[in-house]
């Protein structure tokens, strides 16, 4: 079983381009034999995501909703979280007042509670890199946490560094720089806290698993990444 952890519903990367629907999704996942895949949120879109993941493709699809912390308390979003498997992906933009472990505390405190996983967008700016994530994965070590896209581009090093000290910690790999950089993960982390995904439609899940495929990884490991581990964390 092939398992993408990281797909979004709806999305563009050009004007035009947008890509929306199960249709468009199944398209893609089945182009690169992706048997199931986790929808994760993005603002405005958590009503779709749960509409067709809880009424129409359960058998396929998992969904993580995108919570603001200053709406945790709001009904609407106490009802989501019933019906949803995790959070994110979640997003601290530049200028915040605060770091991502006192902004995000109220989603934190909610995943603790509800023992779900949270999808963190980590990469090469500000309060996304990898390494202010620290924090918050010590502080709350029975939360679960996947760092998206490993970091991307130059702080895959320090995505794999804070994975290795903490051990709720799980990589997620679209968007990983190399074939390379992603042995070297699992050379240094293990391949049991690698997750396999695409970020589609931004990328494409066929493109992203040529990755996993030409890294040459023991079967074992290409096993895990690719699906086990993931089934595993989301219970498919």
């Amino acid at each position: 079983m092939i398992i993408d952890a990281h797909v979004h519903w709806k999305g563009g990367v050009y004007p035009g381009d947008e890509r929306a629907g199960a249709a468009d999704l199944f398209d893609a996942l089945d182009s690169a034999d992706v048997t199931k895949a986790v929808v994760v949120g993005l603002d405005p879109h958590n009503e779709d995501i749960l509409r067709a993941v809880t009424d129409e493709h359960r058998s396929r699809l998992a969904a993580l909703i995108n919570v603001h912390p200053f709406d945790v308390n709001a009904d609407a979003v106490r009802r989501a979280v019933e019906r949803a498997d995790g959070f994110g992906e979640t997003y601290i933009r530049c200028g915040s007042s605060q770091l991502p472990v006192e902004y995000f505390r109220p989603v934190l405190d909610l995943a603790r509670s509800t023992a779900r996983p949270i999808l963190l967008h980590t990469g090469d700016f500000s309060y996304t890199a990898p390494a202010m994530m620290a924090d918050m994965v010590s502080e709350y070590p029975n939360v679960v946490f996947v760092l998206g896209h490993s970091g991307s581009l130059a702080f895959v090093r320090d995505a794999i560094e804070v994975a290795k000290a903490f051990p709720n910690t799980y990589l997620e790999t679209s968007g990983m720089t190399s074939p390379a950089m992603l042995r070297r993960a699992v050379d240094e982390l293990g391949a049991e806290r690698i997750l396999f995904g695409s970020d589609y439609p931004f990328w494409h899940p066929a493109v992203e698993r040529a990755r996993i495929d030409s890294a040459g990884l023991e079967p074992a490991a290409s096993r895990l990444i690719l699906g086990e581990n993931a089934r595993r964390l989301f219970d498919f």
